[in-house]
């Protein structure tokens, strides 16, 4: 099953998408603004909002909401006179559940696929057959996603569990932002309802590092539940890359990403938290002496069941 899993990998890694190139977004702003790596990100507002007031995450521990998260990605690409097109549907059932909760305000969210199931699309498809997406959906199964998080809702850490570690470090670009469920980065200082800010954060995205600009607006808030709108804008230069459950490392020319959707949050019961999100990621690369780009959209949502 292993080897399965890194056969799914070599396409992305080697792919080189149908038109198009990846450049860094002109509307990021430059790198001299962004804290480092493992810093906390540096947040702006714009607009406090209406009647503002300091939002606080307060979960208890043990709290379990049963949800379902749904991905929808489409891969395109092709190098060394090859080419490729495949696609995954994937309805992942599962957990989310506060399994500690820290003096300091921060806690551990913990999401666990209960009941995955995959569908093929494109090249793939003719090659794996309905054995083949079972496998994928049983090599899903059992894995875990464990979210550390202050009480605003910054992600301090972020740990897989079981399964198998390649497969789901693949799809983690899409997953990330679905499966956090309702816990969203809100502002220290007092917001209230129409209030905007900006997120400015360097992450890890695909094992590169990439400047991430985030824009939020508080679109609803009713006591402890809100709904925001959030616009994401990425951007990597140069530099060695190695994705996750690969051993295989490129060069990263340049990597763009954009991404729009709204998340649903309750300060008291992040578990039942929504989310709907766009995603495109684009990159230049070159490995083993080719050069080419890769195109990536996701499509992902979750909501409790």
């Amino acid at each position: 099953m292993r080897r399965f899993a890194s056969a799914l990998l070599l396409p992305i890694l080697f792919a080189a998408a149908c038109g198009g190139g990846a450049s860094v977004p002109k509307d990021l702003p430059p790198a001299s603004e962004f804290p480092a790596s493992g810093e906390a990100p540096k947040i702006i507002i714009k607009n406090a909002g209406e009647s503002p007031r300091a939002l606080v995450i307060t979960p208890t521990a043990g709290t379990t909401d049963k949800v379902v998260a749904v991905l929808d990605m489409n891969i395109k690409g092709g190098g060394g006179g090859q080419s490729v097109s495949m696609g995954f549907d994937m309805t992942l059932g599962g957990t989310q559940t506060i399994t500690e909760v820290k003096t300091d305000g921060n806690f551990l969210q913990r999401f666990e696929l209960t009941d995955p199931k995959v569908k093929v699309r494109g090249d793939l498809a003719a090659q794996l057959g309905d054995s083949g997406e079972s496998m994928m959906a049983n090599m899903l199964k059992g894995m875990a996603m464990v979210f550390e998080f202050d009480n605003h809702g910054r992600v301090l850490s972020m740990t897989n569990e079981g399964g198998n570690a390649a497969m789901m470090g693949q799809m983690q670009a899409g997953l990330d932002q679905a499966l956090q469920g309702g816990a969203v980065p809100l502002p220290k200082d007092p917001i209230g309802k129409g209030a905007e800010w900006q997120s400015l954060a360097t992450v890890d995205m695909m094992g590169a590092k990439m400047r991430m600009a985030t824009s939020y607006k508080l679109l609803e808030l009713d006591g402890d539940k809100g709904r925001l709108e959030i616009s994401m804008s990425g951007g990597a230069e140069g530099q060695k890359m190695q994705m996750p459950g690969s051993p295989v490392e490129v060069d990263l020319k340049s990597m763009a990403l954009t991404a729009k959707g709204t998340v649903g949050f309750d300060l008291k019961r992040p578990t039942a938290g929504t989310a709907d999100i766009e995603m495109k990621v684009d990159m230049d690369i070159k490995a083993g002496g080719e050069s080419g780009n890769m195109s990536m959209t996701v499509k992902a949502t979750s909501k409790p069941q």
